[in-house]
């Protein structure tokens, strides 16, 4: 029940046809779940338009490098949002980026001291 109710749960909870606190609140102690699914074709959306503009802004080797805070920046409207990409926007996007297009490399210890 649990696996198929958070889902079906948060659809509902997005169409408004109940609230946040109905469900992710019972005796369960379960704390807000929303946060942990991700709509798989949005972040392959996203993905294609990141790296289309990479495709059309590379003119070197060194274009291709980024910190976070630089992904972060260049990338942020790239779906038209007005605000950047959160911090947990971004980690989903490098994972799949990294994963599963096999698109980049992504190096926490680059530049650590």
């Amino acid at each position: 029940m649990y696996v198929v109710g958070k889902p079906l749960w948060w659809a509902l909870e997005q169409l408004g046809i109940v609230g946040e606190d109905d469900w992710s609140t019972s005796a369960t102690g379960a704390t807000a779940w929303s946060e942990e699914y991700v709509v798989l074709t949005l972040v392959e959306k996203a993905a294609d338009a990141i790296l289309l503009k990479q495709r059309n802004n590379l003119r070197g080797p060194g274009d291709a490098l980024y910190s976070m805070e630089g992904f972060r920046k260049e990338f942020a409207q790239v779906l038209g949002e007005e605000e950047e990409l959160s911090a947990q926007d971004l980690r989903v996007l490098l994972t799949f980026l990294e994963r599963d297009r096999k698109a980049l490399v992504v190096d926490a210890n680059v530049g650590a001291p």
